[in-house]
């Protein structure tokens, strides 16, 4: 099945409504406006999980996280541990575009920032 069709099927729709109501916020910027719900991966060892996706496939994001999500980390699947300094770098005033930036590319740099600023969240 293409994918686009599985977004329109019954199982998708009751699959996303159900995680937007157990996670009722963009697990990045926290924001509970214009929720989506992404795949983190497609296949598991090499299977396709259309029709079988867990808790753990699935992120809620808002409309922007999401798209920033697609243009700088696409199927890259983060430690918790990274999401949670994304997380504390958007709450630290630096816009969600460069954060989601600065952690897919500039991973030192990344890791300097946060490690300067951090003690603010303290």
């Amino acid at each position: 099945m293409e994918y686009g069709a599985y977004l329109q099927s019954n199982h998708w729709k009751e699959t996303r409504t159900a995680k937007v109501n157990s996670i009722t916020h963009c697990q990045i910027c926290f924001t509970t406006k214009k929720l989506n719900v992404h795949h983190k991966h497609y296949e598991r060892d090499g299977v396709s999980i259309l029709f079988n996706e867990s808790e753990i496939d699935l992120l809620v994001l808002c409309n922007s996280c999401h798209s920033l999500w697609h243009k700088y980390i696409g199927l890259k699947t983060p430690r918790h541990k990274h999401m949670s300094k994304l997380r504390r770098l958007i709450r630290m005033g630096i816009t969600r575009q460069k954060a989601f930036l600065i952690w897919s590319k500039y991973p030192t740099l990344y890791d300097a920032i946060y490690r300067k600023y951090s003690y603010k969240l303290l």
